[in-house]
């Protein structure tokens, strides 16, 4: 599984593309989860031996979660996923759950503190809003319910809003508009909304030039075949994610038979269901923001799929050949 992660990287469209050329809050998000499922992951298979890089991964852990949390304010999402998965275990009464419970609680703590965080770093700046073109959380809250758009950016919302004299006018304008976007579109049009909104989240065809507006300079060769190679990077893309997709649902499939809950993989699954659920029915919804629970699928597939997984598996058919009827050690036997 390994080596098929680092193909993906290497040879994929995906590293080199819109992460590699658009410096947004995205890829920041991308590392920040995948190091902080390491870490919880490493706390969990008791990797840190001593106290010192026990204490050294909770420092860590807290920069990277107050990092993400000042830069993406819907990495709360993170936080009430660890505040769930402890009251879960809590409530089942497992005692698995000790061993991740303090870089949970760390994750928590520091998402927290990030909220006073950002108010002191703006004020040490001096930095202030223009409130010309300052736009309330309910505008985008708007948008995720624009039809025409299936809830995703609307150039002509914010238009409109930017219209009117101050803030607090666009967030009344918005709550309205909320409130006859709801009516009008009624629950058939919302579930299709809903669905269009999964599907834009996931979907990756756009991806290797989204934001980029195409190449500034390239070579003579490459121009005269750009709508190939583009076409091609696109394929390859999908490709690549309907793999991650389907291997993604098989562990997951694999997960729920499994009686003993691993605390960690739930930790992540909720993550991951926080983010799509958040686009899906508040927010609105672009491509790039589904990439956030990316990290999240190869956990998943690796836990499924490792050699220590498929070993074990192994190990209880040869131990037990009655749980998989019709062959034994020395052949096909008959139950």
């Amino acid at each position: 599984m390994p080596f098929i992660g680092q193909l993906f990287f290497l040879l994929s469209p995906y590293a080199y593309t819109y992460n590699l050329q658009v410096f947004y809050s995205d890829l920041p998000i991308y590392f920040s989860i995948s190091a902080l499922l390491l870490i919880v992951l490493k706390w969990q298979k008791a990797d840190f031996k001593s106290k010192k890089w026990r204490f050294l991964s909770l420092v860590l852990l807290f920069l990277i979660c107050l990092f993400a949390q000042i830069i993406k304010p819907n990495f709360l999402i993170v936080a009430l996923a660890a505040f769930i998965t402890i009251l879960a275990a809590w409530l089942a009464k497992k005692k698995m759950i000790k061993v991740i419970t303090i870089p949970l609680i760390t994750i928590i703590l520091a998402i927290l503190i990030a909220f006073p965080a950002t108010k002191f770093l703006d004020n040490s700046i001096n930095f202030k809003n223009n409130e010309q073109y300052e736009l309330p959380i309910t505008h985008w809250i708007y948008m995720g319910l624009n039809l025409k758009r299936d809830g995703s950016y609307s150039g002509r919302d914010t238009k409109s809003a930017v219209k009117r004299v101050n803030i607090n006018a666009r967030e009344k304008a918005d709550i309205k508009g909320i409130s006859r976007r709801l009516k009008k579109a009624g629950i058939f049009n919302l579930i299709k909304l809903w669905t269009s909104k999964v599907a834009i989240l996931l979907n990756v065809s756009k991806y290797n030039h989204a934001y980029t507006g195409g190449y500034v300079s390239a070579p003579a060769w490459f121009q005269k075949g750009q709508a190939w190679w583009s076409a091609t990077a696109s394929l390859v893309l999908r490709l690549a994610f309907i793999t991650i997709y389907s291997l993604a649902l098989i562990s997951l499939y694999r997960l729920f038979k499994v009686k003993e809950v691993n605390y960690l993989l739930l930790f992540s699954l909720l993550i991951a269901v926080g983010y799509v659920a958040f686009h899906t029915f508040l927010w609105e919804v672009e491509g790039r923001y589904g990439q956030a629970i990316t990290p999240i699928l190869f956990l998943l597939i690796a836990n499924t799929f490792s050699k220590a997984a498929i070993a074990e598996k192994k190990k209880k058919r040869l131990e037990d050949p009655a749980l998989y009827p019709g062959f034994s050690l020395t052949g096909w036997y008959l139950p």
